[in-house]
This record gives structure tokens, C-alpha cells and sequence, in this order.
């Protein structure tokens, strides 16, 4: 890279879906473009030997995800389909951003904190998961950490229907506490599925999330795991 184009530090993501590897990194500029730097999505299909790359699109820099299991239908020919995007998480503004996994085209954008009810200052802290209801459904339901202007912090679920670019909010928890003095929360890393057993009953099994939460003070810094159900 030439001198004075170094981009800011930043490593580039990687995600893999159906023998395709997509990596979203920093780049410079184009000339006369008003930002210094720019993301852009590589998407490169793994044909064993080699690789075809198969398309490159402007991005925003964020987390990606694209909802995949190892139960049919999903694998195989039936992921080359529309009802399955790459969803890219960005901040300022706080927003979703769905592309096609066939051509990188833009299939819809989440206004995070319009949709979720936080507000405008609301920022996405840990990295993007994604789930459906069932194998059939087409819904992605995206589940993330967000931090308001306050510095508190949740755990929220949207769900979004990607052909009518509609989506609503499924969960919104808070998983900050009160406290005394200035302490500011964030929910890091990946919040992830769990099954615990019903204490009332054995027998049955109670389906929630768990996420790992920072709690920072001005002379200390806490980590919470929250359960929610």
C-alpha cells in the first residue's frame, strides 16, 4: 500500500456461508470522496485450489452474520436463494444492513434505534447473531447487545422480513443495574442460545440467551453473565 493510505486500525471481518468466505475491511477512498476511508465486502467462493471471487460492493464497517444450520434445507442448493443475506452491523448511525449473498446487492437497511424504541444514541456493542423460528421460516431474527445514551445496556431482538424491508422489535431486556456514581454497561461478544433445565420441573427444558456484560466504573471494570428467558 502506498505511504499515506494506511487505513485506520482495524482487522477485517470474515464470515462463511455455503463454500463462500465474505470479508468486509477498511480500504482508502476513493479521490474526491468526502471520507478518508471506506468499507467494502469481498465475497470469494472456495472451488477447492483456487477461489472466484464473485463480487465486491461498498459496505459499512460492522460485525456480519448470515443465519445457517446444518439441517436441510438449508444446506446445498437451496442457500443459493434470496432468503438468505449477509447482514452487516454498523454505528453511527446504529443500523442493519441486509446484502445479497448472490451479487452483494442491498436488500434492506434497520434503523436500530427507530426500531428497538432506544433512540437515536443508541449503538450496537457485541457481535450479530442470527436465528429463525423454525427450518421453513424466512424471517431473520437478529439478536445483539446495544448501549443507549445513558449507558445502559440490553439485550435486543429484532426480526426482519426481508422481502416487504420490514422489521420489528421481538425482545428488548435491560441488563445494566442501578448503581451509585458513574458506571457505564455494554453487552460484549457474541450473545448466544442456551437450554436450561425447569427447576420446577425436570422434565422440562426453558429456551433463552445468555450474553456477557461489562459493568465500568471509574476505578474498576466488572463482568456479568445474564441469563434471560
Amino acid at each position: 500500500m502506498a505511504p499515506g493510505l494506511d487505513t485506520p486500525d482495524k482487522d477485517p471481518i470474515v464470515t462463511f456461508f455455503n463454500n463462500t468466505i465474505y470479508t468486509n475491511r477498511m480500504m482508502p477512498s476513493k479521490p474526491g470522496s468526502k471520507e478518508p476511508y471506506s468499507s467494502v465486502i469481498f465475497a470469494f467462493r472456495d472451488d477447492g485450489p483456487q477461489a472466484t471471487r464473485l463480487f465486491q460492493v461498498d459496505s459499512q464497517y460492522g460485525p456480519m452474520a448470515v443465519y445457517d444450520t446444518y439441517d436441510d434445507p438449508i444446506r446445498g442448493v437451496d442457500a443459493n436463494t434470496t432468503d438468505h443475506v449477509l447482514w452487516v452491523a454498523s454505528n453511527s448511525p446504529a443500523k442493519l444492513t441486509a446484502h445479497s449473498t448472490q451479487d452483494g446487492s442491498v436488500k434492506q437497511v434497520i434503523d436500530v434505534g427507530k426500531v428497538s424504541q432506544l433512540g437515536n444514541n443508541v449503538s450496537i456493542s457485541s457481535k450479530l447473531t442470527i436465528t429463525r423460528r423454525s427450518l421453513t421460516d424466512t424471517d431473520d431474527i437478529l439478536v445483539m447487545g446495544l448501549v443507549d445514551g445513558d449507558s445502559q445496556a440490553y439485550v435486543v431482538a429484532l426480526q426482519a422480513t426481508v422481502s416487504s424491508q420490514s422489521a420489528k422489535a421481538v425482545l428488548t431486556t435491560k441488563v445494566s443495574e442501578s448503581r451509585n456514581g458513574q458506571v457505564s454497561w455494554k453487552v460484549e461478544g457474541q450473545v448466544v442460545n442456551t437450554v436450561q433445565p425447569d427447576h420446577s420441573d425436570p422434565k422440562k427444558l426453558n429456551l433463552g440467551l445468555l450474553a456477557t456484560v461489562s459493568e465500568t466504573g471509574s476505578a474498576y471494570k466488572k463482568t456479568h453473565v445474564k441469563a434471560i428467558f
